[in-house]
């Protein structure tokens, strides 16, 4: 009796890499996913294969051909200094143009719509009704190009951190595949397991919010001196209650990010834990030990 054929299906090209300037900025190629997902019509079959740019051995490669000659140039090689030849210039170019678009958006629209109350004023005459309709049109477009392009750079964003991510797992995984038995006696799987399934994907976060670090700032000192040379000195009693706000969100930051570390530490002793019980498990079952094996298990869980 013959087995049953596997069904073979030749996956689409993934529409983004057919789609216009416009298209991928307005993130039109999306819609006939979104469509198909709404009609509850999307199958296996419809999926779309990943991105060139983030092959797992696209990026590994590059990864490991420039660490190996960051190895030979330097006495003390930094992982760092890899990742910013292969990321850092373009993440730092769209760090820049998001400081010109945040500055834009941010300060020309209070001044069109400062202009644009002007036109109420009995006392100001000199503002059409034309001017203070292209003034609102000015307002409404810069608010739209905030929103388009937040979420255009924010994705931009969010790809170099999953291709740093990627990266850095394969190397790692290359890595343990080559560690000799000696080697890899020091080390427990799950502590491997953990190292790509929490460590490595901190590179996603720290890509997708570090510009706001420093942008957030020089807004901070940009804006009080307009509003200092708009509102004059009154302004400094909400900027003071704001920087007030900012120590607060500072330590409440600091005291996440030590609980993060507390929970790091934890997850690391419950899977080294869950796997030495793995691989002593025809002991611990010999020996009857299973009810307190799972009670250690159950406190490391809790």
């Amino acid at each position: 009796m013959q087995k049953p054929e596997k069904t073979q299906f030749k996956r689409k090209i993934h529409p983004k890499d057919r789609a216009n300037c416009l298209s991928q900025f307005l993130f039109c190629w999306q819609l006939p996913i979104i469509i198909k997902y709404y009609k509850n019509d999307f199958t296996e079959e419809n999926l779309y294969p990943n991105l060139a740019e983030h092959s797992s051995e696209g990026l590994g490669n590059e990864l490991e051909e420039k660490w190996h000659e960051e190895e030979k140039s330097s006495k003390r090689p930094s992982l760092f200094r890899v990742l910013y030849g292969m990321f850092g210039r373009k993440y730092i170019a769209y760090g820049v143009l998001m400081l010109l678009l945040e500055l834009a958006t941010t300060f020309l629209t209070p001044l069109c719509l400062k202009q644009f109350l002007k036109y109420f004023d009995p006392q100001e005459k000199g503002i059409t009704k034309q001017e203070a309709c292209m003034i609102a049109l000015a307002i409404v477009l810069l608010n739209l190009l905030r929103v388009l392009y937040t979420h255009r750079l924010y994705l931009e964003f969010t790809s170099l951190g999953i291709k740093v991510q990627i990266a850095c797992s394969t190397l790692v995984y290359r890595k343990y595949l080559k560690l000799k038995k000696e080697t890899c006696q020091k080390f427990t799987l799950g502590q491997m397991v953990n190292l790509l399934s929490n460590d490595v994907e901190r590179f996603h976060d720290v890509f997708a919010f570090f510009h706001n670090c420093w942008i957030g700032p020089l807004k901070i000192v940009l804006g009080l001196y307009y509003l200092d040379v708009v509102l004059g000195k009154s302004a400094m009693v909400g900027f003071l209650i704001l920087f007030l706000f900012i120590f607060i969100q500072a330590y409440t930051v600091r005291h996440m990010a030590n609980q993060k570390l507390k929970v790091a530490r934890k997850t690391d002793h419950r899977i080294r834990l869950m796997d030495d019980i793995i691989c002593g498990i025809q002991v611990i079952k010999m020996y009857t030990w299973e009810k307190p094996f799972s009670k250690l298990v159950e406190i490391s869980r809790k």
